[in-house]
């Protein structure tokens, strides 16, 4: 325990021993090097945007020239006002008769679905009895 207070004591006292070596700036040399320090940082930010605006600019007359982009055309379905049910009850037999439609499209596919299951079978029926 006293070994450790000794050696406390003493990196303490070295570390007071040093700071007393360090050479401590004026209050004139600190504000003179946090302007370089400002005027710097704002020459390289200046520096940095020009670059932005000069690539900005070859890209957006350059780059499409060169690499020219595919032009996606997405199908937007345009709904006319005049077709818009007009009461409540026309919206709810219009939904009705779509979800008939649904349904009916639905039925059609497990039919063919099921279709496909038979001549698959059938298929294989054939080929196991040669």
């Amino acid at each position: 325990m006293q070994e450790e207070n000794k050696v406390k004591k003493s990196f303490f006292q070295n570390v007071k021993a040093e700071l007393k070596k360090v050479i401590w700036p004026t209050g004139k040399q600190v504000v003179k090097n946090t302007f370089a320090t400002i005027v710097f940082v704002l020459l390289i930010t200046l520096i940095l945007g020009v670059f932005n605006l000069i690539f900005d600019f070859l890209k957006g007359k350059w780059f499409n020239v060169l690499f020219p982009e595919e032009k996606v055309t997405e199908n937007v379905q345009v709904i006319d006002s005049t077709e818009q049910p007009a009461t409540l009850e026309e919206a709810s037999t219009e939904e009705q008769s779509q979800e008939q439609t649904d349904a009916t499209e639905g039925s059609e596919q497990e039919n063919a679905e099921a279709q496909n299951t038979e001549n698959v079978e059938n298929v294989e029926e054939s080929t196991v009895t040669e």
